[in-house]
């Protein structure tokens, strides 16, 4: 009980940064471009990592046949879900971006279905249609109809997020039976930053980075949202079992709602928020298991780890 306790504690402690790693992105874009942003976060992740790496002494040496798919795990699922993340956040609502985000497990589905033939059970397809018309909802759903600026580019934009997550995850499955998911985490934001580096570099800002919000959003990012919440969701993951653990993570777009709502004074549409709560259902749906599987048996290779 008390090892259940604590793990909960810590899935809480996760969806709580990941939940306002939307707004402080949102913040820190007023300064920073979607490349330097990205690019510094994750360069100040990757130093928290290596530091974790040489005190716990976990560290393992990857295969040099291994280094391109790292290195494609890196560039799609750091460096090119965070061009489109950030863009995203910098052309629509905090609130809306992290909505669309949520509907990733189900763009999961659809990949696995088409790239492992695997099969579309009622269940399944029903959390498919669900979340299509969450979805839906939430892109057409505002006060204007669909707006082809603005808001709706960063629509697009976070679908190409989605998708960009669902395909790294495709390429960093096979990794997991060699590597922990330590090892993984860690060369796959060093490559992401790697791929950043020229973009942010050439794009960084002159002025405003050392500015107290702007910094501490930063900062937040970097060290809670990207390095410390990785290691409170593995410690939870590992204690209360895949499906429990994504039930919680399920409830981050109501954080990121709540905390743009009072900080950020951002607001949703009914309509909009109806789309949000359907994604959210759907979700959840697809995330049930029978109660004769074992959850834990598949965590290691099946995490859809999040960097928010």
């Amino acid at each position: 009980m008390k090892n259940n306790l604590t793990a909960i504690i810590a899935i809480s402690i996760t969806c709580f940064f990941w939940g306002i790693s939307y707004m402080s992105s949102k913040v820190a874009l007023t300064v920073f471009t979607p490349w330097t942003l990205a690019f510094t976060r994750f360069f100040i992740a990757s130093i928290a990592l290596f530091i974790l790496f040489v005190f716990t002494g976990k560290a393992q040496k990857i295969k040099i046949k291994d280094v391109p798919r790292f290195a494609s795990a890196g560039i799609i699922g750091v460096a090119l879900y965070f061009t489109f993340e950030n863009n995203g956040i910098k052309l629509t609502s905090a609130s809306l971006a992290s909505m669309i985000i949520g509907s990733v497990p189900v763009f999961g589905l659809v990949g696995d279905c088409i790239i492992n033939k695997a099969k579309l059970t009622a269940r399944k397809t029903v959390s498919v249609l669900l979340s299509l018309i969450g979805v839906f909802l939430i892109v057409c759903g505002n006060s204007s109809g669909v707006d082809f600026s603005g808001h709706f580019l960063g629509y697009i934009f976070m679908f190409g997020a989605a998708i960009s997550w669902v395909t790294a995850n495709f390429v960093i499955k096979p990794l997991y039976e060699n590597y922990s998911g330590l090892t993984i985490t860690f060369y796959q934001i060093l490559f992401g930053t790697i791929a950043l580096a020229p973009f942010a570099i050439a794009n960084f800002p002159k002025e405003g980075v050392f500015e107290g919000v702007i910094l501490g959003n930063v900062l937040f990012l970097g060290l809670c949202c990207s390095a410390a919440a990785y290691f409170l969701y593995i410690f939870a993951l590992n204690r209360l079992g895949i499906m429990i653990t994504v039930l919680f993570v399920n409830f981050v777009p109501v954080i990121t709602v709540i905390s743009s709502f009072f900080f950020l004074h951002e607001t949703v549409t009914t309509i909009q928020l109806a789309g949000g709560i359907i994604v959210i259902f759907s979700v959840c749906l697809l995330t049930l298991r029978n109660n004769g599987e074992k959850a834990k048996d598949e965590a290691s290779k099946d995490q859809n780890l999040s960097f928010e």
